[in-house]
C-alpha cells in the first residue's frame, strides 16, 4: 500500500518558485569640469512597491519550504517503512512458492509467481515513491535557502532604496559639494552589500531549478514504476 506520499508529489510542482524581477536599467556617468570620466554606476530602478512585493513573496516561500521539509521529512521515513513491509511479503510469498514447487503443487506454483512478480513491481513503486519524496525533500531545503537569501537581498535594497532618497532629498537643499562625505560613502558601503547578497541568492536560485529538474526526472520514474506495475497485474497467472 502506498502512503499519502504518492499524493504529496503531485502538489509539489506548484510550490513556490524565485520570481524574475522587472528592473530597469540605466547608465550613470560622471564626469569632473574637464569632462572627464570619474565614475560609473549601473543603477537597477525598482519601485518601493516592487521590492516589496518581491519580499512578500520570499517570505512566504519561506514559511512553506520550512513546512514542506517537515512533512517530507516525515514521509521518507514512511516510505522507508512501506518498502520494508513489503520486502517482508516478498519473502513469505518466495517461501511459500518454494514449498508448492517442493510439493508439486503446479496451480499454486503459477498463483504465486504471479503474486511475487506483482509484489516485486509494487516494491519497485514504492521505491520511486520514496526516491521522489526524498527529491522533494531536497528541492524544499533548496528553496528555503534561496528565499532567505532572497528575504536578505530584498530587506537591503529597500534599505539601500532610503538611503539614496535621503541622499537625494539632502542635495536638492545645499550644493552637493556639501554633502557629508559619509553619506555618499555609506551609500557606496550599502550599495556592495546589496550586490553581494543579490549574487548569493542568484547562486542559490541555480540550485533550486537544479534540485527541481531532479524532483520532476523522479516524479517521471514514479510515473514508469506505476504503468510496469500495471502491466505486470494484467500479465496472466
Amino acid at each position: 500500500m502506498i502512503s499519502k506520499a504518492a499524493t504529496l508529489l503531485v502538489s509539489a510542482v506548484a510550490l513556490a518558485i524565485p520570481v524574475a524581477s522587472s528592473a530597469q536599467l540605466r547608465v550613470v556617468t560622471s564626469r569632473d569640469g574637464a569632462g572627464e570620466v570619474t565614475a560609473v554606476e549601473l543603477v537597477t530602478l525598482r519601485s518601493r512597491e516592487e521590492i516589496q512585493e518581491d519580499l512578500e513573496h520570499a517570505s512566504r516561500t519561506v514559511a512553506m519550504a520550512e513546512a514542506d521539509i517537515v512533512e517530507c521529512r516525515s514521509e521518507v521515513q514512511r516510505c522507508e517503512a512501506d518498502v520494508d513491509i513489503q520486502k517482508s511479503r516478498i519473502d513469505i510469498t518466495k517461501t511459500e512458492l518454494k514449498l508448492a514447487r517442493s510439493q508439486r503443487r503446479e496451480a499454486d506454483r503459477q498463483n504465486l509467481s504471479q503474486r511475487r512478480r506483482v509484489q516485486e513491481a509494487e516494491k519497485e513503486l514504492l521505491e520511486r515513491v520514496e526516491d521522489a519524496v526524498s527529491a522533494r525533500l531536497k528541492y524544499s531545503e533548496r528553496l528555503l535557502e534561496w528565499a532567505q537569501a532572497a528575504v536578505t537581498a530584498y530587506q537591503l535594497e529597500l534599505e539601500f532604496l532610503d538611503k539614496n532618497q535621503e541622499l537625494i532629498a539632502l542635495e536638492e537643499e545645499v550644493d552637493q559639494a556639501q554633502a557629508p562625505d559619509w553619506l555618499g560613502e555609506g551609500l557606496d558601503d550599502l550599495r556592495g552589500r546589496v550586490l553581494n547578497a543579490m549574487r548569493i541568492e542568484a547562486e542559490r536560485d541555480g540550485r533550486v531549478a537544479r534540485e527541481r529538474r531532479g524532483f520532476v526526472n523522479a516524479q517521471l520514474r514514479v510515473l514508469d514504476a506505476q504503468r510496469k506495475l500495471t502491466a505486470t497485474i494484467s500479465e496472466p497467472g
